[in-house]
């Protein structure tokens, strides 16, 4: 997929994930004809490893979504931002024991209220990732508590970085766990249906794809957005400026952050990993 647009990386992959289908040995080759959903469908469905495989494609994007990734470097229509989110699955029955207990899922590109980090870097930087909480009760997330829960993921999550799309991914910031109901019909007889909780983290893209080798950021005073190479400590100093805010408490970071720093985001989220010593209330490893 070597000079596809992130857009196309996404869809394709998702579709891909979607359809079980192995990336590493599919032999895509970008066609610049797949800047059309249209094409790009055609393409996938029409590929001999899509045909082998047992499952539809997925539902496309929006098509606003779509157009604005393409049509804008920074991945913004007017007061929105394109966002990329997935989602991790816990696998019930694994195929042999050495196989994974996850699968990731991608999400369509959407729209969404944009923010200040997403005006700064980009919105295709930042990727919401779900995935079922540990200390939920729900029959679903068994697996994830057999597999040994909080323990596994926290650090995952916090000490590696995770390669995706063409880019190395970091964890910064986590959220608490978000409800949400098993679909039944609106009237039906037996037990309610279950709840089922999942945790969120945030994920930033360090470097990789479209994001040029650089240790600089661009001055404050400068509005463009920062299309270079940028560890996540480097963002998050720049959206709290560490240096400046080393009387401040953890409490009023926080409280800055809630008042419209994230935009849209929670209120109720926490820093998932930071190496600032004035700040030895943050642990490199926050329970997710």
């Amino acid at each position: 997929m070597t000079g596809a647009p992130l857009a196309v990386v996404w869809e394709a992959t998702r579709a891909a994930l979607h359809c079980n289908v192995d990336l590493a040995t599919a032999h895509l080759v970008y066609n610049p004809t797949w800047k059309s959903q249209n094409h790009l469908w055609s393409a996938r469905r029409n590929h001999p490893a899509f045909c082998a495989g047992s499952s539809p494609l997925p539902e496309r994007c929006d098509s606003r979504a779509w157009q604005a990734a393409l049509g804008s470097q920074n991945f913004e229509s007017g007061h929105n931002a394109v966002m990329l989110s997935a989602e991790i699955h816990m696998v019930k029955k694994r195929p042999h024991r050495n196989a994974t207990p996850i699968r990731l899922e991608l999400r369509p590109l959407h729209l969404e209220q944009s923010c200040r980090l997403y005006r700064r870097f980009g919105s295709d930087r930042f990727i919401e990732l779900l995935f079922p909480s540990a200390s939920s009760p729900s029959s679903s997330n068994a697996t994830l508590r057999r597999e040994g829960g909080s323990e596994v993921v926290t650090p995952w999550l916090t000490e590696r970085r995770h390669a995706l799309v063409g880019r190395e991914w970091a964890a910064f910031w986590t959220g608490n766990a978000i409800k949400k109901t098993s679909s039944h019909d609106a009237v039906t007889w037996g037990p309610e249906p279950e709840s089922i909780f999942r945790d969120r983290v945030w994920l930033f893209a360090e470097k990789g794809t479209a994001l040029r080798a650089s240790r600089l950021l661009l001055p404050r005073s400068i509005p463009s957005p920062v299309r270079a190479s940028c560890s996540r400590e480097s963002m998050l100093d720049w959206l709290l400026n560490f240096e400046r805010n080393t009387s401040k408490t953890l409490l009023k970071l926080f409280s800055r952050v809630k008042l419209g720093e994230f935009g849209h985001w929670s209120s109720e989220c926490r820093p998932a990993y930071t190496d600032h010593n004035p700040y030895q209330g943050l642990s490199k490893t926050t329970p997710v």
